[in-house]
């Protein structure tokens, strides 16, 4: 029956409506006719990829997230909240199996029949053809973009990261971009502010600054998002730093609940954005899957 017999309020409907108004703006359409016998969540899985989007279940409600730009982390995951030695960076490697362009198989909404059209990105030498078929695609254009925007996927979304962290793991959701700071991997320096005097603050933790480079400080705000980043100066110690100006939200330095969290570095390098991809609760922790972004993906 029409919704599943879902009711309206175990239906994510502001988003849906939020991305017809971006398909609308693109053109992008679905149009098809389920001919055979398959599960709702099937359904609405392969109506949702013809949108660059995925259909998923969070707590009772059915949502829909697309793949398509985000500047802003709804969480920073830094040394303080990342268990020590669960962090681990998958390396997709490029191999001979490796596809740098993809063929889709679309219904012609011209021809009434069966076509594909090829999508590669600059530089692709287009000899390994990997072909899917779009199910619910009946514009040439659309279906292009999609082969496109595959290729770009396939070849700038090469690093997969996974932590563990406590219940603060539960804040994003599948789809969602969240900042990273490890010094492991070298994405910027994070720890906690220890003690704040006016522009002055005192860090848990040494930062270096790089001659002739601008440096900004990032900061955690109480629900896990981000702050900043700001732009700040050298201090007189490697655990000091001065703010260029003071940031919008309350600084925790108390011993009695948890300080503020930081990520520092230089310009575009305090952190590392990465988008979720899985998130598993484990007991009392929760481990979380990101693949990290690239915003070349999303130029078409």
């Amino acid at each position: 029956s029409y919704g599943a017999n879902l009711k309206d309020n175990a239906i994510d409907l502001q988003a849906l409506y939020d991305l017809d108004r971006v398909w609308s703006t693109r053109g992008d359409t679905f149009n098809a006719v389920f001919d055979s016998k398959l599960t709702v969540y099937e359904a609405l899985s392969r109506t949702a990829k013809v949108g660059r989007a995925v259909a998923f279940i969070q707590g009772g409600i059915v949502r829909f997230v697309r793949d398509e730009p985000k500047t802003i982390p709804v969480a920073l995951f830094g040394p303080r909240n990342i268990v020590k030695n669960s962090l681990s960076i998958q390396y997709l490697m490029p191999s001979e199996d490796t596809a740098d362009s993809v063929t889709v198989e679309y219904f012609s909404e011209k021809t009434w029949k069966t076509s594909e059209v090829t999508g590669s990105f600059e530089a692709s030498s287009s000899d390994k053809i990997a072909t899917v078929e779009l199910f619910g695609c009946t514009n040439k254009e659309q279906a292009l973009r999609e082969a496109t925007y595959m290729a770009l996927a396939n070849r700038y979304r090469r690093r997969i990261v996974t932590f563990t962290t406590e219940l603060e793991g539960l804040i994003p959701s599948y789809g969602d971009l969240i900042a990273i700071t490890h010094d492991m991997a070298q994405w910027g320096q994070g720890g906690e502010i220890l003690k704040q005097e006016g522009l002055k603050l005192t860090l848990s933790e040494p930062v270096t600054f790089k001659d002739g480079q601008e440096h900004y400080l990032a900061l955690r705000k109480k629900d896990g998002s981000l702050a900043g980043p700001y732009l700040v100066n050298r201090g007189e110690v490697s655990t000091e730093i001065i703010l260029d100006t003071l940031p919008d939200i309350e600084i925790s330095t108390d011993t009695d609940r948890e300080r503020t969290h930081f990520a520092f570095g230089t310009n575009n390098k305090w952190s590392i954005f990465a988008r979720i991809t899985a998130i598993r609760p484990r007991s009392d922790k929760v481990e979380l899957t990101a693949v990290i972004e690239d915003s070349r993906v999303h130029s078409t």
